[in-house]
């Protein structure tokens, strides 16, 4: 998959309806959030096989999160719940979810991925009960608590809780960075589909490289301006 490729048509896009970058001026405020943990790569997840997720997504990842960390920025992780009656009609659409108790608090599959990149203390926890990790959630109320104005979501699937993550933040007016390599979807794509409707309507899609960088770059910026 050649994902630069795929940012370039993103970026054309981009010049055609005007959506500029997100990172940029005074709004060097970030916060990644995880949409949902990349807790099974590599492994069937319940309902739906991810095994077609790349593993290299986890690794650079590991670099947004390594970075965010030594800037003291918050992170926030979420953890998906459907049980009954929190999943409501998606307990009917997805029988299996029901039968096995899978993605219920209280049950293995609730818990992070043990062999992955844990949360650190004092970093945030949300437990969500649909796709959209700020639906019925504290989300919005950390990220404004925090006074943070841009949010950096990574995780699986991409169409999926990422996309509907990205689409309510843009809601809620949250400027939206969404690393193209940073998430991952068992269909690719669907994975492409989501990085173009996500670019055009919802934020902005880049590379984890491109985000590290005008991260590295505002924050800089920043501390010039605070040294004059």
């Amino acid at each position: 998959m050649d994902f630069h490729s795929t940012d370039q048509r993103c970026r054309e896009d981009r010049r055609r309806t005007g959506n500029l970058p997100v990172i940029s001026g005074d709004d060097a405020s970030f916060a990644p959030l995880c949409a949902t943990p990349l807790r099974r790569l590599g492994e069937p997840y319940g309902h739906i096989d991810l095994r077609p997720c790349p593993l290299v997504r986890y690794v650079l990842t590991l670099a947004i999160i390594n970075f965010v960390r030594e800037q003291g920025m918050p992170i926030v992780w979420t953890q998906s719940d459907h049980s009954a009656p929190f999943g409501g009609v998606m307990l009917k659409k997805f029988p299996t979810i029901q039968e096995d108790k899978y993605l219920w608090k209280d049950q293995p599959s609730f818990e992070l991925y043990d062999k992955m990149l844990q949360p650190k203390e004092g970093e945030y926890r949300v437990v969500k009960h649909k796709y959209d990790a700020f639906f019925e959630t504290d989300l919005d109320s950390i990220l404004r608590n925090n006074r943070i104005k841009t949010i950096i979501i990574v995780g699986t699937a991409t169409n999926v809780c990422c996309e509907s993550t990205a689409r309510s933040g843009f809601f809620r007016d949250y400027q939206v960075a969404f690393p193209s390599d940073c998430n991952a979807s068992f269909d690719e794509g669907m994975h492409q589909a989501s990085l173009k409707t996500i670019d055009m309507f919802f934020g902005r899609v880049m590379t984890s490289e491109e985000l590290l960088e005008e991260m590295r770059n505002e924050l800089g910026r920043n501390d010039r301006v605070a040294a004059e």
